[in-house]
């Protein structure tokens, strides 16, 4: 596995590092909202109002808004855990006092082809010129909303997108989203 990285690498370059911004340069925050030492912001589309993070909210892990689209809206006194990430290219809608445990992932498309032309296409161009700009650039790749409503307690991998989750409990686990 390894082997193919390092041919991949030669072949194409480095991948080219996202230069840190302070949060407020690349997003939203409300009234006592918190991003952690080990959190991370990469707004890729470089408007601040893709990323809205609402009052008393705690962000230890990742939040990703891709170049060519995407939201992210996190409500009010929630919490998003370490090693967790939430990467919108449609929107990613999160309701108040929703916590999210660690090493979650929550994302509202493929973010790659089905097809392995394609893809492989696709990963080329990241390597070459960045994340794609527009929606015509992602051939196959596909998106829609995701909505965690109020008060939800998420302790497993979300992954897929045109999700509603809303009165979830640990006395009815959901699985395989």
């Amino acid at each position: 596995m390894i082997s193919l990285y390092l041919k991949i690498r030669n072949k194409y370059g480095p991948k080219k590092a996202v230069p840190r911004v302070a949060p407020e340069q690349c997003c939203i925050m409300a009234n006592n909202a918190k991003i952690s030492a080990e959190g991370c912001i990469e707004n890729l589309s470089s408007n601040p109002e893709a990323i809205d993070i609402g009052k008393n909210s705690f962000i230890k892990g990742k939040l990703l808004v891709y170049r060519h689209g995407g939201k992210i809206v996190i409500g009010d006194n929630c919490y998003l855990g370490h090693r967790s990430d939430i990467w919108s290219m449609d929107s990613v809608i999160i309701g108040d006092r929703v916590l999210i445990s660690h090493d979650c992932q929550i994302h509202d498309g493929t973010a790659h082809s089905l097809d392995p032309e394609k893809r492989a296409a696709h990963y080329k161009a990241i390597l070459e010129t960045g994340h794609p700009q527009t929606w015509a650039d992602l051939p196959g790749v596909r998106s829609a909303p995701v909505i965690i409503e109020d008060d939800v307690w998420i302790s497993v991998t979300v992954q897929g997108s045109g999700r509603l989750i809303a009165n979830f409990s640990p006395a009815e686990p959901l699985t395989g989203a």
